[in-house]
């Protein structure tokens, strides 16, 4: 699941930083944050949610892929 969280064909360094380019540069390190200690929570046992872990992860990625595209980025 976490494989599908990276943001391919970003430059930051020829990025023009911008408060709303730092908010989704911000927003992918955050969703991928969130999912990595969801995750880690599931193995330890603890019940985070009502909903199953992929719904959880999938919406997390949604943002995650909005954020990526907001900078240019694809995901492949």
């Amino acid at each position: 699941m976490l494989e599908q969280f990276q943001c391919h064909n970003i430059e930051s360094s020829q990025m023009i930083h911008s408060p709303i380019n730092s908010y989704h540069e911000h927003a992918l390190g955050n969703s991928r944050q969130k999912v990595e200690a969801y995750v880690q929570s599931y193995k330890d046992g603890d019940i985070l949610f009502h909903e199953p872990l992929p719904d959880v992860i999938s919406v997390e990625y949604e943002h995650y892929k909005e954020a990526c595209q907001s900078l240019g980025g694809l995901s492949q």
